[in-house]
């Protein structure tokens, strides 16, 4: 059972992906990330802040499985309950977890391969290691946390001379790894990831700020049923000619342009495929990696209550897509790939593509799961103007969150009022852009000490308020009237 458990394909980088799923699932906002050589007795330690565990708790969580389709917590990134044992058995021989939680002391308990094999038996010990003590000192020291700890790497390092340059090479291919998985965590504000002190920054797949960016949705898609639904977003990304030689290199990826071609699926947020077509093609032939559609990238979000329907394999890096849904994305595929080769092209012959519609990022997008819910596109224009400014990132998050809740938005629908037919949903995007103006019109007063004039100037210069100019000065001069009272 050691063997089979051990070999389940994790490279190192999948495997610390696993063991950051749980830092973000028990609410971690600060993740650390350390290859430590020490003297020739490297050692990988993950450190969060998050809600930590009783010791009973702890016990179960070092238990082997648990049942797939017990219900979870929308923003539960796990799924068998396998990730944190065999993610860090496959790469070395002991696991330690400590861990934390507010009030309670803290809880110790290892696996050790070795006495495995010499017992005999699958005995969960306490305590660390004789000697490693102190490497467990952050959880001890912070109110509430964890620490996993991995000793004797022999599968972190297996292929490579053992050397502190190959230790310091993983972590490189590691932070690359998690910067693309977890952007969206990242990029958001909330989290923060290192990898031995050196703050990650997210990888954007789909150059979604760049402004030669082409965008395509996003579309709701459901099953015939109606109690499965994906969201699905196309992006063309623009050619070389558009770019700076960094903007080039940086958007090409871990497994370059062409490599990176084709679906991203989401989980509650957490990137499952990296590229690729899903095994989607036509007419009996699956597509393959091609230079034509390499500026060609498909977000594909799903809820984590997906995972049998989307064959999501332990390590949560493979996914097929199940057969309600095929059709849909692949004829959403197919138009990407047909812009993605007219742009290149186009871009070839020096001209520019002509893009009927103008993209524009919409304030609201349809959340996966059976219940009908929105919530504010996190990587709107407006939101990312307000990151910039600085302050508190988790207060913003929270306001978001907030917003979430209390503005539900629903298809255009129209109804009947005194005065005439209006559109419902038109009213509450105005609602909605009322509140977004509040938020961005307090931090440009506050962070940069704007007058009213500039800051109305600043928020209509943001193509989402561009066409609002009556709204924003309306909803900016009610906010000063009440300020004043």
């Amino acid at each position: 059972m050691v063997k089979s458990l051990r070999g389940l394909g994790y490279k190192p980088a999948t495997a610390v992906a696993d063991l950051v799923d749980n830092s973000l699932s028990a609410g971690a906002s600060q993740i650390q990330i350390e290859f430590i050589w020490g003297q020739g007795d490297p050692k990988l330690r993950v450190t969060d802040n998050g809600r930590g565990m009783t010791a009973a708790e702890l016990v179960d969580a070092m238990r082997f499985g648990k049942d797939p389709e017990a219900p979870r917590a929308p923003e539960d990134l796990g799924r068998f309950g396998f990730g944190l044992k065999t993610a860090s058995l496959s790469q070395a021989r002991i696991l330690t977890v400590c861990s934390k939680a507010m009030g309670q002391p803290p809880a110790i308990r290892r696996w050790d391969i070795d006495h495995i094999d010499q017992a005999d038996n699958w005995d969960l010990l306490e305590g660390t290691q004789a000697g490693s003590e102190s490497l467990i000192q952050p959880a001890i020291e912070q109110e509430n946390g964890t620490v996993v700890l991995l000793e004797k790497p022999d599968g972190l390092l297996a292929g490579t001379d053992g050397s502190i340059d190959s230790l310091f090479e993983i972590a490189d291919v590691v932070s690359k790894h998690l910067a693309m998985v977890f952007h969206r965590f990242i990029a958001d504000g909330g989290v923060v990831i290192t990898v031995n002190n050196t703050k990650i920054r997210a990888w954007d797949p789909f150059m979604s700020e760049h402004p030669d960016c082409v965008v395509s949705g996003p579309d709701t898609v459901q099953n015939s049923a109606g109690d499965r639904k994906i969201v699905v977003t196309g992006y063309v990304l623009p050619s070389k000619a558009k770019l700076t030689a960094e903007e080039f290199e940086q958007s090409a990826g871990p497994n370059g342009w062409i490599g990176q071609e084709g679906f991203y699926l989401y989980r509650a947020d957490r990137l499952v495929v990296a590229g690729g077509w899903l095994g989607l093609g036509k007419g009996g032939s699956v597509w393959r990696p091609d230079r034509n559609f390499a500026l060609a990238r498909i977000s594909v979000d799903i809820a984590n209550s997906s995972d049998f329907d989307w064959s999501i394999d332990v390590r949560k890096s493979m996914a097929s897509p199940p057969e309600p849904f095929r059709t849909s994305l692949r004829q959403i595929a197919e138009e990407i790939r047909r812009r993605s080769k007219s742009a290149l092209r186009m871009s070839r012959n020096g001209g520019e593509e002509k893009v009927s519609a103008a993209s524009v990022s919409p304030i609201w997008m349809e959340s996966v799961g059976p219940a009908k819910q929105f919530r504010i596109n996190r990587r709107h224009p407006a939101v990312r103007k307000v990151r910039e400014l600085g302050g508190d990132a988790n207060a913003l998050r929270a306001l978001l969150r907030l917003i979430d809740k209390e503005v539900p938005i629903i298809p255009r629908v129209p109804v009947t009022l005194p005065g005439g037919a209006i559109e419902a949903g038109r009213a509450l995007q105005d609602i909605s852009i009322r509140r977004l103006v509040r938020t961005l019109y307090y931090s440009l007063k506050n962070s940069k000490g704007l007058t009213v004039a500039d800051a109305i100037q600043e928020i209509l210069a943001q193509p989402t308020f561009s066409g609002h100019a009556a709204l924003v000065v309306l909803t900016i001069e009610e906010y000063e009237r009440e300020m004043k009272v």
